[in-house]
């Protein structure tokens, strides 16, 4: 448990840990440092496995649900890409938003923020390979009224024909 490493930078930020916890830590590491003076020892028997809650496709839909709200407003989905390609045969470029709170929203899939003028909707893959929906320089949670545990309808907008392997 490296929380409270010798190796950790102070003051410890409360957003940057991979900067001021994990980076300083892991350079230690690599640098040869033992891992019994990394951190403290914790029981493998102890760890717990998360499992986030399975996309589902329903009624040519996929149901998705809000694993959680990062403080800009960008929404991770507890869906994959993956599971976007199982609703349609083509290529999907658009997708319709429809949170339980109401309301219709198109965004097209992209792969930066910068894919999308300034406001609008672009779902994109995040680090964690989950679908996630920003709103460039504003907030998407906030726009879709999406909080964690909520659950996302996303159908297929737009689709173009998928290039041919052969």
């Amino acid at each position: 448990e490296i929380s409270r490493s010798q190796f950790r930078l102070e003051p410890v930020s409360a957003t940057f840990h991979g900067r001021d916890v994990f980076c300083p830590v892991a350079a230690h590491l690599a640098a040869g440092a033992s891992l019994a003076d990394a951190g403290e020892r914790v029981e493998p028997g102890s760890l717990v496995a998360l499992e986030l809650p399975a996309a589902e496709v329903r009624d040519g839909a996929l149901l998705a649900v809000v694993v959680g709200v990062d403080h800009f407003g960008n929404v991770q989905l507890g869906a994959t890409t993956a599971d976007l390609g199982a609703l349609a045969d083509r290529h999907c470029e658009e997708v319709e938003l429809r949170p339980r709170s109401g309301g219709s929203h198109r965004a097209p899939l992209g792969r930066t923020f910068a894919d999308v003028p300034p406001g609008e909707l672009v779902v994109y893959e995040d680090s964690t390979r989950r679908l996630a929906i920003a709103a460039r320089g504003d907030s998407a949670a906030a726009r879709l009224a999406l909080t964690p545990g909520d659950q996302l309808r996303l159908t297929v907008a737009g689709e173009v024909d998928r290039p041919r392997d052969d």
